[in-house]
């Protein structure tokens, strides 16, 4: 018996534990790999959920400008520093 040729015991012990990681390996990547396929399926929402916000702000800014001019403001606009 030599640490390069364990008992059949530990052999077996070990091809046991290698194939429990290597059961979880393969859990945990299909488990990433739907996780960054659903991320990937969000980012076109997000970008019209982004655009629609701008757009949105866009009018909000134009309806306050001509709030301004039409109560008697004629100088420059206030911005958003």
């Amino acid at each position: 018996m030599s640490f390069f040729y364990p008992p059949a015991r530990t052999r077996a012990q070990i091809k046991f534990y290698a194939q429990i990681l290597q059961v979880a390996a393969v859990v945990l990547g299909g488990g990433w790999a739907l996780w960054s396929y659903a991320q990937q399926l969000q980012a076109p929402y997000d970008e019209k959920q982004l655009n629609l916000y701008l757009v949105l702000l866009r009018h909000k800014f134009r309806f306050a400008v001509l709030w301004w001019r039409q109560h008697g403001h004629r100088g420059r606009v206030p911005t958003i520093a």
